[in-house]
C-alpha cells in the first residue's frame, strides 16, 4: 500500500531507494563512477555513463570521492519533499558527522523566502517530516547563517537555504560569506596555530570555510539553471560531500559542461497514480477574448458547485481558483489583453467582487501574505502576466484562462504546472475535480495541444508521449475519435475546404470523411512525413495548413492503430495468493504472522566481524581566502587534513562509551536492549585485537552502517528460515489459500511505468498501449534476452494478451511476498483458455542463486495452489522455450 504519510509516496520512497543505493554503492566502491554504472544497470536493466566534471575553467577540481547525481521529477512531484528526505539518507549514508549540514540553493528569493517558511513553521508537514527525520533540526536563510555557531552544527542537523547567486563573490551576500567573521572563530580551534600562520593576511574566519571544513550535503534545486562553469566553481569551493540535483528538466547536452547524471526519473504516469496531479487537462480553444473569459468563469463556478458537493460527503475543503494570463505591455500594441484590461473586464463585465480577485505581477504583489487555503480566504480568481512561474503554489489553482498569443506566450507552460497538483495529493469522487483545465487563445484543438506540448516538453519535465497524452477535448474527454474498426481518428474544420482531388493516392486512404463543403475533415490512420507534408499542400490557407499538420501530427504519434485490451476496458485479474491461519485469512505482507524472537549469534562469527578500509588522510583539506584584488583562492593544506583526521581521537571515549553509542544508532527494535549491547560489546571486542580504539571511534559512522548491514542480513536470515517452514514444511499451522474470491486486477486506467521501452510499438498483444521498464539493447548494443522473450510471448497463438509487471508498484502489479521482501514477476499473460501464466525471467547466470531459488519455490507453491487457475515458469534462458511452449500447450 501506498503510504499515507507526507512525502512517503510509493514513487517517492523508489526515488530514494535509488540514492540510497547509490550512496552506498559509492561507499563501498569508493569510486561514484563506479557506482553510478553499477546501480543504474540494477536500476533499469542498462548500466549508465557517469559524467563526472572534470578540472573547472579556474583549474580547481570536486573531490574524487563525491557523488554528483540528479533526480528528475516532473513538475507537481514534490521535489522539496524529496530533498528534505535525502538528507536523512545522508546521514546514515555518506555523513561524517552525527548531525548533517546541508546547503540547500534554489533559484530565486522569491523560492528562497517560500523554502524557509515552510522549513520553520512547526505545525507545517515538511517541517514536521524534518522533525520526524532528523530530530533536532535547525533552518538558517543566507544571512541568518554569518552568525551560526559551532554548538549549533555539533549538536543539530542544520540546513542553509540560500540563491546559489548569493554565494558567488561579486554579490554583497556573497562577499560576507567569504570575509572574515570575529563570530564564527570557534569553528576553527581545532586547526594548529603554525597553519594559521600560513596567512599573512591573517587566517580567514568565514562562513565558506565553516562549509569547507564540514563539506557539506548541497541540494540544489531547479537544478538546470545552476549548471553553468560560475555555479560549478562556486560549489566546488565548498568541497561537498555530496550534490543532489532537482529538477522537471536536467540538463542533457552542453558544448561547456557534462550534463546531469540523472539516477532516477518520475513518469507523469507515477504522479497521476499516486494522486499528485490533476490529469488530463481539459483544453478548451476559443479565438475570442471575451468568450474565452466567459466560459473560464463558467467552468470556475461550475467546479465550486461541484466542490461544495465534496465537502459535504468528505469533510474536504476546496475553493477552485482560476488564474489569468495576461499579455504583456507593449509600446506598439496600445490595445493589448493587458493585466490592467483583464481586472477590469471581471469586475465591470463580469460583476466579480473586488475582494475575489488578487492582481499579482512583478511590480503589485496582491497575493503578499495571503494563505490562499485558509477557509476565510475570498480570492477566487488570480491575474498576473509570468509572476508566478516560480515560487507560488496552491492546488486550488483548476483553471488557466491564457489571453497571451500561444506561439509567443513563453511562460504557459509554467502557469499550466501551476494548476497541475492535486489538492491533498488525494483523488477526489467527483471526476471533473481530478481534472485541471486550460481555456486558450486559439482556433483549434490540435494547434493548441501541439504548442502546449512542446512547451510541457521543454520546461516541465515530461516526456513527448506523456504529454501528447494531457489534454482531452471538453466534449469527448479524449484527444481522438474511434472508428468502427477501432482505429483512432481526429476531426477537424478548416477555415477553408480542402482539396482533395490534389492529394496524392497514397494519401486519400487518411482522410475517411468530409463534411461542410469539405472544411470538415477526420482522419485515420498513421500518416507518415511525406503525407503529412501533403495533406497540408492540399489546403491553402495559412492557418488551415497549421491544423491539419498539428492534427495529422498527433494521429502519426500514437504507439498503435488499434485500441489496447485496457483502453477497451477489458478485466485482467490475477488469482491472488493469501494465509490462512486459525481460520483467519490475511495478505502474506501483513508481517505480524511471521514475527518470531531470533538472536545474533554470541559469540559473533569470524564472518560478522566488520573490516574497515584503509583510508588516507584528505589531501584537497584547504581555506578559502580573498586576495586584495577581489579574487578567491584555497590554500591546500594537507597537514591539515591529517590534524582534522585525529581530532575525533582526543575526545575522552573508552570502549564502553562507544558500545552505547553504537547501540544508540544501529536500529534494532525487535531486538532486546540487553542483547543487542551484548553483541555489539562482542564484536568490538573482536575488532579490538586488530584495531586501536582511537580509529574505532574515529569511524564510528563507517563502523555503524557495518553493523546495521550486518544485522539486516542476520536478521533476513531468520526471518527466511521461519518463512521457509511456516509455507513448506510438513507439520505448518499455515494455509495457502489462491484465487477465490481473492483477486487482483490490473487498473485499465493506470499503468504508472517509469519509462516506456522504445519499441513499444512492435508488441501486439501488450495489455497496455505502451510497455514500460523493458530495455531493447544493452550497452553494448545487442539485443537483451528478456526482450526477445517478451516478442516470443507476444508471438504465441496461446496468449490473448500479456503485461510487463512492473516492478515495485504494489498496488498497480501483482506480486508475491518472499522471505524479505515482494516479488514482481517479469510477465503476466491472460492465455486464450483463460488460464493465467506468471514468468519470471533470469537466464542460466541468474537462475541458481538463493534468491531466485525462493521465487521459483514460491511461484511453484503459488501455482499449485491455483486449482489449475495459474501457471509459473522460471525462464532460465533461450533453451527453455520449449517448457515454456509445452505449458502453453497442455
Amino acid at each position: 500500500m501506498s503510504s499515507d504519510r507526507y512525502g512517503h509516496k510509493d514513487y517517492q520512497n523508489e526515488v530514494l531507494h535509488s540514492l540510497r543505493m547509490y550512496w552506498q554503492g559509492c561507499r563501498e566502491l569508493g569510486d561514484p563512477n563506479l557506482a553510478f554504472v553499477k546501480v543504474t544497470e540494477a536500476l533499469h536493466g542498462v548500466g549508465h555513463g557517469y559524467n563526472r566534471v572534470g578540472k573547472l575553467n579556474n583549474g580547481a577540481e570536486f573531490p574524487a570521492d563525491m557523488p554528483f547525481v540528479c533526480l528528475r521529477v516532473p513538475t507537481g512531484g514534490g521535489k522539496t519533499v524529496l530533498g528534505a528526505r535525502a538528507v536523512r539518507l545522508y546521514q546514515d549514508e555518506l555523513s561524517e558527522s552525527a548531525q548533517p549540514l546541508v546547503l540547500w540553493l534554489v533559484p530565486s528569493d522569491a523560492i528562497k523566502t517560500q523554502t524557509v517558511a515552510l522549513m520553520k513553521d512547526l505545525n507545517h508537514p515538511l517541517r514536521r517530516l524534518l522533525d520526524e527525520e532528523l530530530g533536532a533540526v535547525e533552518i538558517f536563510d543566507g544571512p541568518e547563517a554569518l552568525g551560526i555557531q559551532p554548538n549549533i552544527i555539533a549538536g543539530k542537523a542544520t540546513i542553509i537555504v540560500s540563491t546559489i547567486q548569493a554565494y558567488r563573490v561579486e554579490a554583497t551576500e556573497g562577499r560576507k560569506v567569504y570575509g572574515n567573521n570575529g563570530s564564527l572563530m570557534g569553528h576553527f580551534e581545532g586547526i594548529p596555530v603554525e597553519v594559521k600562520n600560513a596567512f599573512p593576511q591573517g587566517f580567514p574566519h568565514s562562513l565558506a570555510n565553516v562549509l569547507r571544513l564540514h563539506r557539506p550535503l548541497v541540494i540544489v534545486d531547479e537544478a538546470h539553471g545552476a549548471r553553468s562553469n560560475l555555479s560549478l566553481e562556486t560549489l566546488e569551493r565548498f568541497q561537498p560531500r555530496a550534490i543532489v540535483e532537482l529538477t522537471a528538466t536536467p540538463i542533457s547536452k552542453h558544448k561547456d559542461y557534462p550534463p546531469s547524471n540523472v539516477l532516477h526519473s518520475v513518469s507523469a504516469a507515477q504522479l497521476k497514480a499516486e494522486e499528485m496531479i490533476k490529469l488530463p487537462v481539459v483544453l478548451v480553444p476559443e479565438p475570442g477574448f471575451q468568450e474565452l473569459l466567459t466560459g473560464a468563469i463558467a467552468q470556475r463556478g461550475s467546479l465550486e458547485a461541484e466542490a461544495k458537493l465534496e465537502e459535504a460527503e468528505t469533510g474536504e475543503y476546496i475553493r477552485p481558483i482560476l488564474l489569468l494570463q495576461a499579455e504583456p505591455h507593449y509600446k506598439d500594441q496600445p490595445d493589448g489583453l493587458t493585466v490592467e484590461v483583464l481586472e477590469k473586464s471581471l469586475r465591470e463585465d463580469h460583476l466579480i467582487p473586488a475582494e475575489q480577485i488578487a492582481v499579482h505581477t512583478g511590480d503589485e504583489k496582491g497575493l503578499a501574505g495571503i494563505d490562499l487555503n485558509a477557509r476565510d480566504c475570498p480570492i477566487r480568481y488570480v491575474v498576473t502576466q509570468s509572476a508566478l512561474k516560480e515560487g507560488w503554489d496552491c492546488p486550488f489553482a483548476y483553471v488557466l484562462c491564457s489571453v497571451a498569443n500561444l506561439s509567443s506566450a513563453t511562460a504557459v507552460e509554467q502557469m499550466l504546472g501551476r494548476i497541475l497538483r492535486m489538492p491533498n495529493a488525494l483523488r477526489k469522487r467527483r471526476e471533473v475535480l481530478n481534472q485541471a483545465y486550460a481555456f486558450v487563445r486559439s482556433t483549434n484543438f490540435y494547434l493548441a495541444a501541439n504548442q502546449l506540448r512542446d512547451q510541457l516538453i521543454k520546461k516541465s519535465g515530461y516526456n513527448e508521449k506523456e504529454a501528447r497524452e494531457f489534454f482531452v477535448m471538453r466534449e469527448t474527454q479524449s484527444a481522438f475519435g474511434l472508428e468502427a474498426g477501432g482505429q483512432r481518428s481526429v476531426t477537424v474544420t478548416l477555415p477553408v475546404a480542402i482539396n482533395l482531388k490534389v492529394l496524392p493516392e497514397a494519401v486519400r486512404p487518411l482522410v475517411v470523411r468530409t463534411g461542410e463543403g469539405e472544411r470538415k475533415v477526420t482522419l485515420t490512420g498513421r500518416p507518415n512525413k511525406a503525407a503529412i507534408k501533403a495533406l497540408v499542400a492540399a489546403v491553402d490557407d495559412e492557418e488551415g495548413k497549421a491544423i491539419i499538420e498539428a492534427a495529422a501530427e498527433q494521429l502519426a504519434t500514437q504507439e498503435t492503430l488499434m485500441t489496447s485490451p485496457a483502453e477497451r476496458q477489458l478485466r485482467f485479474a490475477v488469482p491472488q495468493m493469501m494465509l490462512e491461519l486459525d481460520g483467519e485469512v490475511f495478505s502474506p505482507d501483513e508481517g505480524e504472522w511471521l514475527e518470531s524472537d531470533w538472536k545474533p549469534p554470541l559469540p559473533p562469527e569470524a564472518a560478522d566481524i566488520p573490516v574497515l578500509e584503509t583510508r588516507d588522510a584528505r589531501t584537497a583539506v584547504g581555506i578559502i581566502d580573498i586576495g586584495e584584488d577581489g579574487q578567491v583562492t584555497t590554500k591546500l593544506l594537507p597537514e591539515l587534513g591529517m590534524e582534522l583526521r585525529l581530532i575525533t581521537v582526543r575526545e575522552n571515549w573508552d570502549v564502553k562509551a562507544l558500545v552505547g553509542w553504537l547501540v544508540r544508532n544501529v536500529p534494532h527494535t525487535d531486538l532486546d536492549p540487553d542483547v543487542m549491547r551484548a553483541w555489539v560489546d562482542a564484536v568490538l571486542q573482536k575488532m579490538l585485537l586488530k584495531n586501536e580504539l582511537g580509529r574505532l571511534v574515529r569511524e564510528r559512522f563507517e563502523l555503524r552502517r557495518k553493523l546495521e548491514a550486518k544485522l539486516a542480513y542476520l536478521r533476513d536470515l531468520a526471518r527466511r528460515g521461519t518463512y521457509q517452514r511456516m509455507l513448506f514444511g510438513v507439520e505448518t499451522p499455515v494455509k495457502v489459500r489462491v484465487g477465490g474470491g481473492y483477486q487482483f486486477t490490473y487498473d485499465p486506467n493506470t499503468y504508472p511505468c517509469r519509462w516506456v521501452c522504445p519499441r513499444s510499438g512492435e508488441f501486439n498483444k501488450h495489455y497496455y498501449d505502451s510497455v514500460g521498464e523493458l530495455a531493447s539493447v544493452t550497452a553494448g548494443g545487442a539485443v537483451p534476452e528478456e526482450f526477445q522473450f517478451a516478442q516470443w510471448l507476444d508471438s504465441r497463438a496461446e496468449v490473448e494478451w500479456w503485461v510487463r509487471n512492473l516492478d515495485k508498484q504494489v498496488n498497480h502489479s501483482f506480486w508475491l511476498q518472499t522471505s524479505t521482501d515482494r516479488f514482481y514477476p517479469d510477465f503476466v499473460a491472460k492465455l486464450g483458455d483463460g488460464r493465467i501464466l506468471v514468468a519470471e525471467y533470469k537466464g542460466e547466470d541468474r537462475a541458481s542463486n538463493d534468491d531466485s531459488k525462493e521465487m521459483e519455490r514460491l511461484g511453484e507453491l503459488w501455482a499449485e495452489h491455483s486449482g489449475g487457475a495459474g501457471l509459473f515458469v522460471m525462464v532460465k534462458g533461450k533453451g527453455d522455450l520449449d517448457r515454456v511452449q509445452g505449458m502453453l500447450t497442455k
